[in-house]
């Protein structure tokens, strides 16, 4: 899937302002450095949470952070109690969804569609 980024980035010309970070994504955020416009955030789902402060950390004022399949299934917002397979990430996803929302440093909006994206603004 990195490749399909890296050749949309190529084909319509901002690869020149688009960092692609590969990697273990909890270790990755710990050696960002410098500020960013806009953070994509796609990854193991029970990682979110401690994936974003760090992110956050390094957000640009009136930055953006999309966060990737925060509905994990349309489980996440169901309020039933999930079976044992994704029982994990699914109260893990919904602890980061409180957590952001409760964050005082951004706006947030949950996007509903397919397996949700949540939008988050410094």
């Amino acid at each position: 899937m990195p490749d399909v980024a890296k050749k949309v980035f190529e084909d319509t010309g901002v690869s020149s302002k688009v960092i692609t970070i590969l990697g273990d994504a909890n270790e990755e955020v710990k050696r960002l450095e410098g500020k960013f416009d806009f953070i994509f955030l796609d990854g193991p789902k029970s990682h979110y949470g401690k994936q974003f402060p760090y992110l956050l950390k390094h957000l640009e004022a009136k930055g953006i952070i999309v966060c990737d399949n925060v509905l994990f299934m349309n489980e996440v917002l169901s309020g039933e109690y999930p079976a044992h397979k994704h029982r994990t990430a699914i109260f893990k996803m919904r602890e980061f969804l409180a957590m952001v929302e409760s964050c005082p440093q951004v706006e947030s909006k949950l996007i509903e569609i397919e397996d949700g994206l949540l939008v988050c603004k410094k």
